[in-house]
């Protein structure tokens, strides 16, 4: 955790938001407790913030949904025992939804639990979901992500598809996290020339980009996917520049703090 941080720190990134699932780190004992879990995440922000006073380090929890409806509850129990920590001005700031969305559990089969954990937690934990990470036309994720209200897609890629839901994107204000690296990785796109998000950004869409997966890629940082972003979408100096805005705009901070 510290290195990946000081990776993103060396890059001038001062916010990290963490997709994390709680209840799966172990030691000889056994899975940690909620506590000793957070205690990690603080004492890796602590040490840095002795150098970086700006770094902040931020949690949005992840449900699998390949594990259904009872692991999603088992992380918003786990939401509640840290509830001090729960808000923009704390760490655990958001809740997601994650796995592979075409041969998974659709997000609308927890629509209940994630309307508890929004009448629990109100403006104070976010929803920002994984959607529209898929070429198939039968993909309804993006339209469950809208209707939730949430602040950031995941992805989203597959928004390109609908018109009426891109107006949509525009009018709530939502911003999809773009993650070339991985699209291309992971096969959903063969040429990042081609990829949808390019036309998203034409349409006035709110664009970030993203980093994905490192483990898996043995990458660091984000600076990769700006740069595939940047040769393969035909970006200027104030594109880049407005992806970076847009990152800041969107992230799980407090005014005071953006």
């Amino acid at each position: 955790m510290f290195q990946v941080s000081q990776s993103y720190i060396d890059e001038l990134v001062s916010v990290v938001e963490y997709r994390h699932i709680f209840g799966m780190v172990f030691d000889e004992n056994g899975p940690l407790s909620m506590e000793r879990e957070m205690a990690i995440f603080h004492k890796v922000e602590d040490c840095l913030r002795v150098r970086y006073p700006l770094f902040r380090l931020k949690i949005i929890s992840c449900a699998l949904k390949i594990l259904g409806i009872d692991h999603m509850k088992g992380q918003i129990k786990f939401l509640e025992q840290a509830n001090s920590d729960v808000g923009q001005d704390k760490m655990i700031v958001g809740i997601d939804a994650v796995c592979e969305e075409d041969y998974n559990t659709p997000v609308d089969a927890f629509l209940d639990e994630l309307y508890a954990a929004k009448a629990k937690f109100g403006e104070r934990l976010q929803v920002v979901l994984h959607a529209g990470e898929s070429n198939s036309r039968n993909n309804t994720e993006v339209y469950d992500a809208i209707l939730l209200n949430s602040k950031r897609i995941g992805h989203g890629f597959a928004l390109a598809k609908h018109p009426k839901l891109i107006q949509l994107v525009k009018e709530k204000n939502i911003c999809i996290e773009a993650c070339p690296v991985s699209n291309r990785v992971l096969g959903y796109t063969h040429d990042l020339r081609c990829h949808p998000t390019r036309g998203l950004l034409q349409q006035g869409v709110k664009v970030s980009i993203s980093s994905d997966d490192h483990g898996f890629w043995n990458s660091q940082g984000v600076t990769f996917d700006y740069l595939m972003a940047y040769l393969a979408w035909d970006l200027d100096f104030s594109d880049l520049r407005q992806l970076a805005i847009n990152s800041l705009e969107y992230a799980c901070v407090t005014d005071e703090e953006k």
